[in-house]
């Protein structure tokens, strides 16, 4: 209304006004041409003389005026706020399909053992894999200071909404799933000052530095490179940026581990027992314009207490199934009957180095690795496997049974683009990358179903990237993982249970994967 009191002295003015101009206008001339009609009433009216008096019209009142004429006032201020209100708004998307094909040599994937208690060996192999994946992206900016960035995201077979029974919260969205859409990522930005941001929600830790060479797109799509994180997770961010060329950045994540028993929600308040996993992070950022585009980030986190998770295991007596009910129905898993407080703690330091278009040649190169050190304790998640189903302890952390706890990570890899085509020259590009045996990742499966970066061992890749168009461009892979020791946070300590091997035995696996990705941006 302060809008209005400003405007109504001016409306008021122009009533005033109106009849004064009007009255100063010159009378129209005659018309140039004669009317060739007779001036005689109209058949289908009756004449002047019959015809009842027309009733007196409304005088219309100046504040008449004045009212109208805020009332389409209002109206257009209130289109305008409206269109500057989706201003903004801002709306963008993904389409994309996936064709893969696999061949699997290594464990089987039921986890059945043999009479000496060792890995079924098997191959296996799936000739056609249809997927396809839609992210929905926005971002919203209600003040210069206030920004709100979410995506949702659907990633399904083609025919199947069937799941992974036990997924990770880690990987919500980055595992096949229904046609549902959920949250990838929601978080809210508050530019507190021009140097300083602080971050809560689900941030983007998925897609960094360097998959943007991979997925043909011109700037990474999270701040934190895959050296240290590929994954889906809530965190508290704060960002200060040090000058046009650098920017620290810290993090926050603290994971609950609700009750599982709480059938009803009676008791969300409470938690398992388990106190949080918390996870304290930084990295500081270097950018700089050196015959290309150098780009340099070193990075820290701190695991202080690693909590143990809820993880099922195969039943060494799987129950009777007489239904052939599908895992985990079949009563063919564990879960644990005693978790400890923490099995330990992990501490790791990293870095990325990216440098694109050297010398305006198109080629891009990236180098990073990580080492980390990890310090388990004596004790592990037990399980009902005594004879009379007593808890024996059994999954400890990576290493609690290896005199070595330091782990090492390097992730090495090159993209060209060809000399011709142009804004459509075809991209070739190679990558590789190495985990040690007691290596821990934070990363998750990508569109293509595997997880190279959390491999203990090597894996390798090749790909040749052809745009169609700016919006539409089509991939063409060829990967092989070899892995050499079995993966996850947790293993079997052979302190426990020698029979299995340690917490990352060593094992003859290796995956080959054919894949044909064709994206659409809109």
């Amino acid at each position: 209304m302060k809008m209005f009191s400003r405007v109504l002295p001016a409306a008021v003015l122009a009533v005033a006004l109106a009849p004064r101009a009007a009255s100063a206008q010159p009378a129209p001339a005659p018309s140039a041409q004669p009317s060739l009609a007779p001036a005689q009433p109209s058949p289908a009216q009756p004449s002047s003389d019959e015809s009842p008096a027309a009733p007196p019209q409304p005088v219309r009142k100046p504040e008449d005026d004045v009212h109208e004429r805020l009332r389409q006032l209002e109206q257009r201020v209130d289109e305008s706020e409206k269109s500057a209100a989706l201003d903004r708004i801002q709306w963008g998307g993904e389409y994309r399909t996936i064709i893969s094909a696999f061949k699997y040599h290594g464990p089987s994937p039921d986890g059945a053992r043999g009479a000496d208690g060792q890995p079924i060996i098997v191959d296996r192999s799936n000739p056609e894999q249809w997927l396809h994946r839609v992210r929905l992206n926005l971002r919203a900016e209600p003040l210069e200071n206030l920004r709100f960035t979410a995506r949702l995201t659907m990633f399904k077979r083609f025919g199947s909404n069937t799941a992974t029974p036990f997924p990770q919260d880690s990987s919500e969205t980055r595992i096949p799933r229904d046609n549902g859409v959920r949250f990838e990522r929601a978080w809210l930005e508050w530019f507190v000052t021009p140097w300083l941001a602080l971050s809560v929600g689900r941030i983007s830790y998925t897609d960094g530095a360097p998959s943007e060479l991979r997925e043909n797109r011109k700037q990474p799509d999270a701040t934190w490179g895959q050296q240290m994180v590929d994954g889906e997770y809530d965190t508290a961010d704060v960002t200060v940026r040090l000058g046009e060329h650098a920017l620290v950045r810290g993090f926050y994540a603290s994971w609950a581990f609700p009750r599982q028993d709480d059938l009803f929600s009676n008791f969300l308040f409470l938690n398992s027992g388990t106190d949080n996993l918390r996870i304290l992070g930084t990295n500081v950022d270097f950018k700089a314009d050196a015959a290309g585009k150098l780009f340099l980030q070193l990075g820290a986190y701190h695991v202080p207490e690693f909590r143990p998770f809820s993880v099922p295991i195969p039943s060494p007596r799987p129950a009777p199934n007489p239904t052939n009910a599908p895992a985990p129905f079949n009563g063919g898993y564990l879960f644990p009957s005693s978790l400890p407080d923490s099995l330990g703690s992990y501490t790791n330091l990293s870095f990325l180095l990216t440098w694109k278009d050297i010398g305006a040649a198109g080629l891009d190169l990236f180098a990073s690795g990580a080492v980390g050190f990890l310090n388990p304790n004596d004790k592990g998640i037990a399980y009902p496997l005594g004879p009379n189903g007593e808890a024996v302890p059994l999954l400890a952390l990576a290493s609690a049974d290896a005199d070595e706890h330091t782990t090492f990570f390097a992730f090495t890899g090159m993209r060209y683009t060809l000399p011709f085509g142009e804004a459509v020259a075809p991209k070739l590009g190679f990558e590789f990358n190495h985990g040690s045996r007691y290596m821990i990742s934070f990363t998750s499966p990508t569109s293509n179903l595997t997880n190279k970066l959390g491999n203990r061992g090597e894996a390798y890749e090749g790909y040749i990237i052809q745009p169609i168009n700016e919006r539409l461009f089509m991939r063409f892979s060829y990967s092989y993982i070899d892995t050499r020791y079995s993966g996850g946070f947790f293993g079997p300590s052979a302190k426990f249970v020698p029979a299995f091997g340690g917490t990352a035995p060593a094992v003859d696996q290796h995956l080959h994967t054919l894949s044909l990705v064709l994206n659409a941006t809109f």
